[in-house]
């Protein structure tokens, strides 16, 4: 019974130490950038989301949508009056680890939001935008 108990626990061990789930990794805040200006753009976190409307008249191309400095998604171009949501989740520091969100079912105490940015492209030049953050979720 000793040597197929050994043999399960085993492949347990190689089954749970294989995964074909790649994390992504998000990259260092560009710290060598300074802010340009703010952007009349307000960002809204919910418990699990964070949603926001380009209410500029400006269309920005694919982009770095960055949280308090250190979280970071790529984002798709973005037309006036475009509106995108994202789970808080999908945002990853420079090691793969997540935004936290809140919510119902959150097991750790949430990112509180305190800073947004948009890294994007504008003339040739890599500009950093603020962006305005409201209705913080706190619980």
């Amino acid at each position: 019974m000793l040597p197929l108990t050994a043999s399960i626990v085993a492949v347990v061990v190689v089954l749970g130490c294989t995964s074909t789930k790649e994390i992504a990794n998000g990259r260092p805040y560009p710290n060598y950038l300074r802010q340009d200006r703010t952007l009349d753009i307000q960002v809204f976190m919910l418990p699990t989301e964070l949603t926001f409307t380009n209410t500029t008249a400006t269309r920005f191309g694919p982009s770095t949508l960055w949280l308090n400095m250190w979280f970071s998604r790529e984002i798709p171009s973005i037309e006036p009056g475009q509106t995108l949501t994202f789970k808080l989740k999908d945002f990853r520091d420079q090691y793969g680890d997540p935004f936290k969100p809140g919510g119902f079912w959150a097991t750790e105490t949430p990112d509180k939001l305190v800073l947004a940015q948009l890294e994007t492209i504008t003339d040739n030049e890599t500009v950093l935008y603020g962006l305005l953050t409201i209705g913080k979720y706190e619980e």
